[in-house]
């Protein structure tokens, strides 16, 4: 049974960089969807996300992909929603939950590489032949994107990303091959996060170790739960500890439970895409404590 039928190809990931300029690279943007593995023959399309759940039914407007190829392929990309200001992860989501959609033309698969095509496994093909083929074997229409790539000027790919308001840049080494479940360092991601002020009101403890804090945004004389953060470092991990002793609380601050809370809050720095409709901080990393 060939990577086709099994249909359990985990996707390479990317290592999080910094911007650089490399003759041996090509550069793309980076596109705020989810993951997604796509296998495609003449009569239908197969959506598996990175851990290899079928997602298919979510997204009906996918199964036109038929068109855009000839012969059975895998294609690695993103599904994406667009709004008026371009990519939109927050619709996206939405989109998801629905049960019933009626608006089933808001979804597209953007294409950035292909792993199987008429039979052959090109995993083990350097990335310039498999855009070669992409390039030519797979039609841009309908629900299909394919990204586009420059060479070489990762800095002015990643200015104009940022002024695009693009989730981030992609750098990838021109001659890798395609490493199935394992993260790389020849394929990077630079990415734009905010950062901000927050304050931490509590800790979250699993087996009697701190793995998160609550944090929340200061509006005024109010506080905003903005979420948990995971908690990393050794040094801050040992001064949370000796903080919570000094200062725990039986009073309950929130209305959250499973919280050890203290007495006063704790100034914090933090790192993150961006804030959800629900409230929370996307993609968070505790960057330093300030008090």
């Amino acid at each position: 049974m060939d990577i086709f039928a099994r249909k359990n190809i985990k996707p390479m990931l990317l290592t999080l960089g910094t911007p650089f300029n490399r003759e041996d690279y090509i550069y793309e943007f980076k596109f705020d969807g989810y993951r997604c593995i796509c296998y495609i023959d003449e009569n239908e399309v197969v959506l598996k996300s990175r851990n290899n759940t079928d997602f298919t039914k979510k997204y009906p407007e996918l199964q036109d992909l038929t068109d855009s190829v000839n012969k059975k392929c895998i294609l690695d990309g993103e599904i994406v929603a667009f709004g008026e200001n371009g990519p939109d992860f927050a619709k996206l989501q939405k989109i998801s939950r629905m049960k019933n959609r009626s608006d089933v033309n808001s979804v597209y698969f953007v294409a950035f590489d292909i792993l199987y095509y008429d039979q052959e496994d090109l995993r083990t093909m350097p990335l310039r032949k498999r855009k070669k083929i992409i390039d030519t074997k797979v039609k841009e229409q309908g629900h299909l994107i394919k990204v586009k790539y420059i060479l070489q000027n990762g800095l002015e790919l990643y200015k104009e990303a940022q002024r695009l308001n693009l989730e981030g840049v992609v750098a990838k080494d021109f001659n890798s091959i395609y490493e199935s479940g394992k993260r790389v360092l020849y394929w990077q991601k630079f990415k734009f996060f905010k950062v901000n002020e927050f304050y931490i009101w509590g800790v979250k403890k699993e087996q009697g170790i701190i793995k998160s804090v609550v944090v929340f945004q200061k509006r005024q004389n109010d506080y905003i739960y903005r979420g948990k953060v995971n908690v990393a470092n050794a040094k801050d991990k040992e001064f949370l500890n000796k903080f919570v002793r000094l200062y725990q609380t039986k009073e309950e601050k929130f209305n959250i439970k499973n919280v050890i809370w203290v007495k006063q809050p704790i100034l914090c720095e933090i790192k993150y895409k961006e804030i959800t409709n629900s409230g929370s901080l996307r993609h968070p990393v505790l960057v330093k404590i300030k008090s």
